[in-house]
């Protein structure tokens, strides 16, 4: 009770970052400056939620000859942020906290810009493969083997919580709003 899942299928995760990670330098380790991230528009295999468009394509925004692979990566881990959030925000839903699970969780920096493009806090599950977990305890309901889904809690456990970082607010809330504006426009490859 009080409790509601919201979702949409994207390729601005695991099939977007991992692009990311094949063409774009590692870059140099230490501290980055949260005022000098470009922007991504993630989708480089089409978009379904919300925009329902396979011809979309992305788009790298404000990038200058200072940025490094760091900077581009940040952006790319935003993008991905930035969508979770636009789903949110179309959802309407009260949301105080995201779940993480996945493979993506094992990558800390990806989790934080998360956190920070959407200004909740990230619970990340003790154990990636947490959603299929999920979804064996629900098996396990449908055989009969369980009775309650309130017992699927001896399955779950939480590893961290991450915080949105308040040295990247600011600057994360005008990159999100030049994202909204990046989608807005038809990024669709030429005839």
């Amino acid at each position: 009770a009080g409790k509601s899942l919201i979702g949409g299928a994207s390729n601005a995760g695991g099939l977007f970052l991992g692009w990311v990670d094949r063409v774009i330098a590692p870059g140099t380790p230490g501290a980055l400056d949260p005022h000098r991230v470009p922007v991504w528009s993630p989708y480089i295999r089409g978009e379904r939620t919300p925009f329902h468009d396979p011809h979309r394509r992305a788009v790298l925004d404000a990038v200058d000859l200072t940025h490094d692979g760091t900077a581009l990566r940040r952006a790319a881990y935003e993008a991905s942020g930035f969508v979770v959030r636009q789903l949110i925000e179309l959802s309407g839903a009260p949301v105080s906290r995201i779940v993480a699970t996945g493979g993506g969780t094992r990558l800390a920096p990806w989790m934080q810009a998360i956190a920070d493009a959407t200004g909740r806090p990230v619970t990340v599950s003790g154990v990636p493969e947490g959603a299929a977990l999920g979804a064996a305890f629900l098996g396990r309901m449908a055989a009969g083997l369980e009775t309650s889904i309130i017992d699927a809690g001896r399955w779950a456990c939480t590893d961290r919580v991450v915080d949105p970082d308040p040295a990247w607010v600011g600057s994360v809330e005008g990159r999100y709003r030049r994202f909204l504006a990046l989608g807005e426009q038809s990024c669709r490859p030429p005839p």
